[in-house]
Formats: structure tokens, sequence, C-alpha cells
């Protein structure tokens, strides 16, 4: 149906020129792959940093996974929001951390307007869910429905006018406002950090270890899934050292309660009914954080963006992201001026390398 794709491919860029920047694409493994290959394509033509997030909940995991690589979308729904015993909820975040690195960011919505509203629940069991979803986010990715924060109960249908519970003195806009600032400004909450689970499977108290993508900042995340009892959590000893013996809460803004010592040499937490934890070494990271970090990244994504225009992919060769952004950092018109003198095949092996050697030029 090629006319229906050039038709569709023009409506998306109509609301491109008007100012979107993404869209989310519902149900979106019932069209063609080979038709969003070319609506996306046509679409990055004109505006290559458009998103396309694939809603592909009830489709099977094969469509996602197609339409993530050769059709061209770069982020999905993840199923966490539907998984509740622990042995789910650790098999699920196994996969999310595997295909997200692998496929595309699997982003972690704490609910959505296809099932009960979590507030329905209560409101400590909103906030379990909501923190459980952002502190196992891979890339920082956590989104929640309108209301969420308003603790609204009511069910949403799209095709009505349903209650948002706005402005209601009861919500959970304080505890959301801390969960976002974390995700957007801590390094173990940006691309390329790395998310291990060190609790079994069928442990209440879920942990996971964030690190860093340059290994120098890590947080012990602990939930503990269960909203209606206290529970313990293991860690053992050496792997407490490892990480430097956490204490600061980033959740409460301080030390938080201090882990007791057990037998065996392991470190025990007890944590009350829905608690979560986001312990670090101390409250402030020791690698680049917050906006310091996203202009390092702009500064990158401009680099790569201009030697794109004068270089094929396969010449822009492996470097050290932080480096070209430094580059850039010490003079954009000394990094124009060495892109007409750089030798391709040096640049295909060490880019910064052969940017130093035609910046001498």
């Amino acid at each position: 149906m090629p006319g229906l794709w050039l038709h569709l491919a023009n409506v998306f860029l109509v609301w491109c020129r008007r100012g979107v920047d993404g869209f989310r694409c519902d149900a979106g493994y019932m069209v063609p792959v080979n038709a969003w290959q070319y609506i996306i394509a046509r679409v990055r033509q004109e505006y290559p940093t458009t998103v396309f997030l694939l809603e592909g909940l009830g489709g099977p995991w094969q469509a996602t996974a197609d339409l993530l690589t050769v059709g061209g979308m770069q982020w999905a729904y993840s199923e966490l929001f539907q998984n509740y015993a622990p042995f789910e909820i650790a098999d699920y975040l196994d996969h999310a951390i595997s295909e997200s690195g692998r496929l595309g960011v699997l982003v972690h919505y704490s609910e959505t307007h296809d099932n009960e509203r979590l507030a329905k629940g209560g409101k400590a069991w909103s906030l379990l869910r909501n923190r459980l979803c952002a502190l196992t986010s891979s890339c920082g990715a956590f989104g929640f429905t309108c209301g969420v924060e308003w603790l609204a109960a009511e069910k949403i249908d799209v095709h009505l006018a349903t209650g948002l519970n706005w402005g209601a003195s009861d919500n959970i806009i304080a505890e959301l406002s801390t969960l976002n600032r974390l995700l957007s400004d801590h390094p173990c909450f940006f691309d390329g950090a790395r998310l291990e689970r060190v609790s079994a499977r069928t442990d209440p108290v879920l942990m996971l270890v964030r690190t860093a993508s340059d290994a120098r900042d890590r947080v012990l995340v602990l939930v503990n899934t269960d909203i209606l009892a206290e529970h313990d959590a293991l860690l053992p000893g050496a792997r407490w050292a490892e990480l430097g013996q956490p204490c600061y809460d980033h959740l409460i803004g301080g030390a938080g309660a201090a882990p007791a010592n057990a037998d065996g040499g392991n470190v025990r937490f007890a944590l009350a009914p829905g608690e979560c934890r986001c312990l670090a070494v101390g409250a402030t990271p020791v690698g680049v954080a917050g906006q310091a970090y996203r202009r390092l990244r702009a500064q990158e994504a401009w680099a790569l963006r201009v030697l794109g225009e004068v270089l094929p992919i396969d010449d822009i060769g492996p470097h050290d992201w932080q480096r070209l952004a430094g580059f850039v950092d010490g003079g954009a018109v000394r990094f124009l001026a060495a892109i007409p003198f750089i030798d391709r095949a040096r640049a295909r092996l060490d880019l910064l390398a052969a940017l130093e050697e035609a910046s001498r030029q």
C-alpha cells in the first residue's frame, strides 16, 4: 500500500513541523514492519532525532524485537507494570535489562490506561510500584499515566472524560519529584549504566546494583515487593564492601537506617512493607552528573552529526564520548577546521587520534 504509506508519512511530518518530537505508536505491531521502515525513514530524513515509542502490549515479543531493530523504532513499552510476584518481577527485569541493552530501551510505565489505577490499591501500593519501576529502569526510562501523582483511582477510559483527582491534597507529588530528580541527575541512571539483580528470583526483597558507565558510581536498590509484611534482605559482606558500604538514601535525602551484620558475614537490611531504598556511598556522585552530563552529551551528539555530514558512517571509528565532547568544548572552530584534514583510514581505528592529527595541520 505505498500510497497509504506516503500519506501517513506526510501526516507524521505535519506534526513534526508543528513541534512534535516523538510519537507513541499504539498497537504498532499490527502495522507491517516494512510500512514502519518507510514512514520512519521519511520522517528522519527531515527530523533525524524524532523518537518512535512502540506500544506493543498484547503482541508477541518477536514483533517488538523486529520493530526495535529492522523497523527503526528506538523505545517500547515494558511490561513490568503487570508483574507482581517476586519471581515474576525478577524474571521480567532480567529480560528487560538484557533486551534494553541489545535492541532498544523498554520504558517502565508504572501503570497504563488499559489497567486499573494504582491508587485503587491505596497510596502505599502506588508509591511501591512507582518506585519499583523508576529504580529498575533502563537509562532512567520511567513514566506514568496522568493522575498518578494525584492518586486518581478512577480507571481511564480513552473515550470518556474520566476524573484525574486533580489538585488533591493527599498526593505523591513530592515522592515522584524525588524519583525524577534522581533519574535525571545521577550517573547510575544514565545510558550505559549496568544493572545487576543480586537477589534470588523468589526473594520478596528485590536487590539491584546499578553501576555508572564509567564505574565511578554505584547504587544499591532495595525494594520490598510485599505491601503487607516486613522482610529482611541479606547481602554478602564482600559485596557490601565492594560497593563501599553505601548508607546515603537518595529517597529520603539522608542517611538511612544502618544495616546490621548477620551470621556468615552477610549484611542484613530490614525493610518495612512496601519500603524502597536507593543507597549510595555519598549524596554527591563522583562522576559527571546532572546538567554537566547533558552538556557533554549534547556536544558529542553535535560532533557526530557534523562528522556524519562529511564522513561515511563506517569511517567514524571507536572513541571515548567524553573525550570527543572535550575536543569540541576546547573550540568548535578548531574542531570544524580539522575535519577536512582527517585521515579516514586512521579515523576508522581511532577517531580522536585522527582528529588530533588533523587539528595540528
